[in-house]
């Protein structure tokens, strides 16, 4: 009975883990006023995994006409964003060109986004608490 019943648990787990995990982020949880204290970046560098962390402090806010602004030490610009599941794209201009970062959003609730930026040897790990 023991066994019947751990298998129907460790279904139901499976079940609601599936529906709950598609990938897919709510803009609305994006929304809103952030602040970015820690960018943790990993890499590999002559052949080993390496760790920094920088403490810097960035503002961003996501408007629900999918603009943005950003200020970070004193500088300042506005933007747009669109989100397409769990990728998170965003675009600034400068004079006449436009510039865009994509991120991955590894974790999103209404008090903390993390996003994830990837380069050729590694990632940054943008940690953003609701403001």
């Amino acid at each position: 009975m023991k066994k019947v019943l751990f298998v129907l648990m460790a279904c139901m787990a499976l079940c609601f883990t599936g529906c709950s995990d598609n990938g897919e982020v709510s803009s609305d949880k994006i929304i809103g006023d952030w602040a970015c204290s820690t960018i943790t970046e990993y890499y590999l560098e002559n052949g080993r995994y390496q760790t920094d962390v920088e403490y810097i402090s960035i503002y961003v806010s996501f408007y629900p006409d999918n603009t943005l602004s950003y200020s970070s030490e004193g500088y300042r610009m506005n933007g747009n964003w669109v989100l397409n599941g769990s990728t998170l794209i965003l675009s600034f201009k400068y004079g006449n060109e436009e510039e865009y970062e994509k991120y991955t959003v590894q974790k999103c609730t209404s008090k903390e986004l993390l996003l994830r930026m990837d380069f050729d040897n590694g990632y940054a790990d943008y940690n953003f608490k609701k403001r």
